[in-house]
């Protein structure tokens, strides 16, 4: 897994303290030996620190009831491709 641009996060989501990647890219044959790096975006905004597992996650909008404001539950995902 890549490391993201901030923190410890090491994924695009983290349950229950726990980060991994489970969004998918999907990319066509022909770009695929294309492909430079795919990583987690973050930066401090986009993160909350949880007490509970002594990390930091996404800031969410929602949890069940509850109206946090913030940005989604999951980090955006980057490609970078290189071309000849």
């Amino acid at each position: 897994m890549a490391q993201s641009t901030f923190g410890d996060t090491v994924g695009s989501y983290n349950y229950k303290g726990e980060w991994d990647f489970l969004d998918q890219l999907i990319v066509n044959a022909p770009l695929v030996d294309q492909v430079d790096s795919v990583y987690a975006h973050s930066r401090p905004y986009m993160l909350y620190y949880n007490k509970k597992y002594q990390n930091h996650a996404p800031s969410r909008t929602y949890s069940r009831d509850t109206y946090y404001g913030g940005y989604s539950d999951h980090l955006p995902v980057v490609v970078t491709f290189t071309f000849n």
